[in-house]
């Protein structure tokens, strides 16, 4: 007989940018969140407007098929702030210093 363990499975931590930078500024970030064993994602945000950016996020999340927390600086939390109802517990939202 063998003791079963239970493993938490640690969501995809997806990081979007804002207007100011671009994908590689969460270098830092996801280096750190990968060296604690999470799966990163940083999508380019093609920035073309509010409503577009959001439904462009909004379908790249959907393609994840694992639990998904996503990140954004305060600049870009306005694009992931309108996401389908199915998406809107994916979110947590962090303020850039």
């Amino acid at each position: 007989m063998h003791a079963s363990a239970s493993v938490a499975v640690k969501p995809t931590v997806v990081l979007v940018h804002g207007a100011w930078a671009d994908a590689s500024g969460w270098t830092p970030v996801a280096e750190e969140l990968e060296k604690q064993g999470y799966t990163v994602k940083a999508p380019p945000n093609p920035l073309r407007g509010l409503g577009s950016d959001a439904r462009y996020i909004s379908n790249y999340l959907k393609q994840i098929n694992s639990p998904t927390r996503c990140t954004t600086t305060s600049d870009s939390a306005r694009t992931v702030g309108f996401p389908p109802r199915e998406l809107r517990d994916r979110q947590l939202r962090v303020r850039a210093e």
